[in-house]
């Protein structure tokens, strides 16, 4: 059975993907979509406006900056350009499968090629204000600064990349990922192994693993806290910003 269409643009409740199903790997996302004619209609509705992307990304903290450019510039900038385009997602899907053996045609092959290419058209839909199918890395810092103000409201694609990031460091696909599974992933991404081993340490807090629990509530840390002892700031392979 094909895998139901998923709008990545609309806000979507963070624990929804909470019910996966695999066939290797597999996601399954539903959610209710019905709203009410006064809730679509109603004129004097409150709005929120948000500021231009440049202004908005020079109002963020040099932590949160750092934090967001890490994952802008190792995860997502395949091509060291500057700028997030759909090159970079086709690119990291070679990379990945290429990494894990998965061969076109495969199960988890187009797994991850479906999910990239999702998160991809969520990001651009959010984020590209300029419209010139690039998201800026100012555009990107705007983006996950409107997320750090209700993170529970997360857009689809972010509940989505989240959970894939999660799927990807479960090699053993037991529910929980350990320092091993963990640290290989972001050694394949360029990111020193060694590091990310003692990121895992201080992010699980002294235990040998994290549940899928445990990694949402780090997740919406990292994106959001401006704490910088908090365990969330280390879910991505790095120490210190």
């Amino acid at each position: 059975m094909p895998d139901p269409e998923i709008d990545p643009e609309t806000p979507y409740p963070a624990d929804a993907l909470a019910t996966t199903r695999k066939r290797g790997i597999h996601l399954d996302a539903q959610h209710d979509r019905r709203a009410s004619c006064t809730q679509v209609y109603k004129q004097d509705a409150p709005r929120t406006t948000y500021l231009p992307a440049t202004q908005a990304s020079n109002m963020v903290s040099d932590f949160r900056k750092k934090k967001l450019l890490h994952v802008f510039k190792s995860f997502f900038d395949t091509d060291g350009s500057g700028n997030i385009e759909k090159d970079d997602f086709l690119m990291a899907i070679e990379r990945i499968t290429k990494t894990r053996g998965w061969k076109a045609g495969d199960d988890k092959y187009k797994f991850v090629e479906e999910t990239l290419l999702k998160i991809w058209d969520g990001i651009q839909k959010v984020a590209d204000e300029n419209k010139d199918g690039q998201v800026s890395q100012d555009e990107w810092i705007a983006m996950w600064d409107k997320y750090s103000k209700n993170p529970s409201e997360a857009f689809e694609w972010q509940t989505l990349y989240c959970k894939f990031a999660f799927t990807l460091e479960d090699a053993s696909d037991d529910g929980s990922i350990d320092s091993e599974e963990f640290s290989s992933v972001y050694a394949s991404f360029g990111l020193d192994k060694d590091e990310a081993v003692a990121a895992f340490k201080k992010m699980a807090n002294g235990k040998s693993e994290v549940s899928w629990a445990e990694f949402q509530d780090l997740w919406k840390e990292y994106f959001s806290s401006e704490d910088v002892n908090a365990a969330g700031n280390y879910i991505f392979g790095k120490t210190s910003f």
